[in-house]
C-alpha cells in the first residue's frame, strides 16, 4: 500500500499545482465603459480587449499601460505634464510612451513622450501635435502652417487657415472675408 501511494505521489502533487494554477489565475475582464469617460477607475480593470482565451488583456484604455502579466495598470507619471500620458509602461507606469496635447478653444499645447519617459512640450511653441520620442512637429495650432517640419505663421493678421502657404489664407477669421487671398473686416 505504501509502495502504491508513493508511485501516485508525483501525479497528486502535479495535480495539487495544477489546480493552484487555476485558482490562482483571473480571467480577463473587459470594462465595457472607458472609465475615462465614466469617471469610474475605482475597480476598473483597465483592459479594452481581452487576448484570445480570455486569460490575459491584449488591449487597454487610455491612462493604462499593459503589463507582461497581460494585465492593465494605471498610468503614474509623475512629471509636470504627467496627468497628459494617455499609454505608460505596464511593467514601470511611472514611465510614459504617449502623450496627448491638450486642446482647449481651438488651440493646443503639443505634447509629446520623450526619450525620458516624460510628457514635454513640443520643440515648436506653435505645434499643435508632434511625434513621440524625438518631438517632430506633425501638424500646427490655427493662424500657422507646416513648411519643412516647422511651424510658421500666416502671413495675414486675421487668417485662420494658410495651409501649405503663409501667404495665401484659405479661412479667414470670424469677422473677416476673404477677398482673394487677404482677409477684410466685414461691413456691419
Amino acid at each position: 500500500m505504501r509502495a502504491a501511494f508513493l508511485r501516485s505521489l508525483p501525479l497528486l502533487l502535479a495535480a495539487v499545482v495544477l489546480l493552484a494554477g487555476t485558482a490562482a489565475a483571473q480571467p480577463c475582464t473587459v470594462d465595457v465603459e472607458d472609465p475615462n469617460i465614466t469617471g469610474d477607475f475605482e475597480g476598473a480593470s483597465g483592459c479594452a480587449q481581452c487576448a484570445p482565451g480570455n486569460a490575459t488583456c491584449k488591449e487597454c484604455w487610455d491612462r493604462f499601460g499593459l503589463s507582461s502579466e497581460g494585465t492593465c495598470v494605471p498610468c503614474n507619471v509623475t512629471s509636470d505634464f504627467g496627468s497628459f500620458a494617455v499609454k505608460c509602461d505596464g511593467d514601470d507606469p511611472s514611465i510614459a510612451l504617449e502623450c496627448i496635447s491638450e486642446c482647449r478653444k481651438g488651440w493646443c499645447t503639443g505634447l509629446y513622450a520623450t526619450a525620458e519617459g516624460t510628457c514635454g512640450n513640443c520643440p515648436d511653441e506653435n505645434a499643435a501635435h508632434c511625434t513621440t520620442l524625438n518631438g517632430t512637429t506633425i501638424d500646427c495650432n490655427p493662424r500657422s502652417t507646416l513648411i519643412d517640419g516647422v511651424c510658421l505663421s500666416c502671413a495675414e493678421e486675421n487668417c485662420d487657415d494658410c495651409t501649405g502657404d503663409v501667404t495665401v489664407c484659405k479661412t479667414c477669421t470670424k469677422g473677416y472675408t476673404k477677398i482673394k487671398r487677404w482677409c477684410v473686416e466685414e461691413k456691419a
